[in-house]
């Protein structure tokens, strides 16, 4: 994904850009976003997870987001209960990262 300018508004309020798939090497099928550009940074949501990675461009937000992503289903996968909603997290995380 090419690197992106970041943009605000005239008032300077954050710019997002909703639900965008990201597709990197690192995943298996495209995960949805949410992308907003504020203050000189990129910062990028899972709309399934509420994860996020920020960085000063989209690659190195999107490389940020990913090592989230990782960080979570490890976390998740040490746990020995979850309540439904985070095992459809982890089962999500598992469908769509390498």
């Amino acid at each position: 994904m090419p690197a992106a300018a970041p943009a605000t508004t005239a008032h300077s309020q954050p710019l997002t850009v909703p639900l965008l798939p990201v597709s990197h090497e690192s995943v298996r099928e495209p995960v949805p976003v949410l992308v907003e550009f504020t203050e000189g940074q990129v910062i990028i949501v899972d709309a399934v997870t509420g994860v996020f990675g920020s960085g000063d461009d989209a690659e190195s937000a999107i490389s940020d987001l990913l090592a989230a992503l990782r960080d979570h289903l490890d976390l998740l996968s040490g746990e020995a209960a979850l309540s439904p909603d985070l095992r459809k997290q982890v089962e999500y995380l598992r469908r769509h990262l390498r």
